[in-house]
């Protein structure tokens, strides 16, 4: 089984959409809530802000079968000091392999005047 792509999924919820008699107090009280609550509660955003921000195994496609934080991938990130640290080293023989073509160079020209 292929699951859709994010694009063909998005759609808006009509009990949300104000241009078709939709309330937005609903994100907030629950699309099926039948009266609009207290303007502070924000419980039942903050449990749908934890539940999409919690990791989950995909249910396929081509992805690993491991759940995947936010937080591990950073830890696997790419280290700037060591890659800059390269980046001086293969500037450096780069520098040196160019001075001596240039002095082999220089010696082929005097040897060819001789």
């Amino acid at each position: 089984m292929t699951e859709a792509g994010l694009a063909g999924r998005i759609a808006v919820n009509t009990a949300v959409d104000t241009e078709n008699g939709g309330e937005l107090w609903r994100l907030r009280d629950g699309l099926l809530a039948p009266v609009e609550g207290p303007v502070g509660n924000a419980a039942g955003l903050t449990a749908l802000h934890e539940a999409l921000s919690a990791a989950r195994v995909p249910a396929s496609g081509g992805y690993s079968g491991a759940a995947r934080a936010a937080q591990a991938l950073l830890e696997n990130g790419v280290d700037t000091d060591q890659e800059l640290q390269k980046l001086l080293l293969i500037e450096q023989a780069y520098a040196a392999n160019a001075r001596v073509i240039q002095t082999v160079d220089a010696l082929f020209d005097t040897l060819m005047r001789i």
